[in-house]
């Protein structure tokens, strides 16, 4: 599968949102948070989405989704570098995700476990981890090279 990653815009909502329902994930703040978002494409066809709440140095990667035709065929790999590519540009220090079921693969790309307590104010106050369903989650840190800005 050949992958390129591109800007999420309008037309890719409903794409990203069924990607979302599919993996179970919520649609809380996914139309609110569009400008944040990349899309993985196969040729013409949405496989994959990341999204990023930005809240000042650190970040929060959200709704993270691949389709299930295209699972094991190499599309977080591209999705969450770009992802994180724009938090540096963004001017973001460190990453956050709340997890309940990627937790070896967020390790594979350099995310730890980290108590819940250790996340900054503006974090704890996103979106994501204001849904209920994100309080028994694990929450994983990963320190950004803010010199690849």
């Amino acid at each position: 599968m050949s992958v390129t990653v591109r800007q999420a815009s309008t037309g890719d909502l409903a794409a990203i949102e069924a990607m979302l329902r599919e993996g179970d994930l919520p649609l809380d703040g996914a139309a609110e948070h569009l400008d944040g978002f990349v899309v993985a494409l196969d040729g013409d066809r949405v496989v994959g989405c990341a999204g990023l709440e930005v809240h000042g140095e650190s970040c929060v990667l959200r709704s993270l989704a691949v389709t299930r035709a295209a699972r094991g065929r190499g599309v977080v790999r591209p999705l969450i570098q770009a992802i994180l590519a724009r938090a540096v540009q963004r001017g973001c220090r460190d990453a956050w995700l709340l997890t309940h079921t990627i937790e070896p693969m967020a390790r594979r790309h350099g995310f730890a476990r980290v108590e819940r307590d250790a996340a900054p104010a503006p974090v704890v106050a996103s979106g994501e981890f204001r849904l209920a369903r994100c309080q028994s989650a694990i929450l994983m840190r990963k320190g950004l090279d803010t010199s690849l800005k």
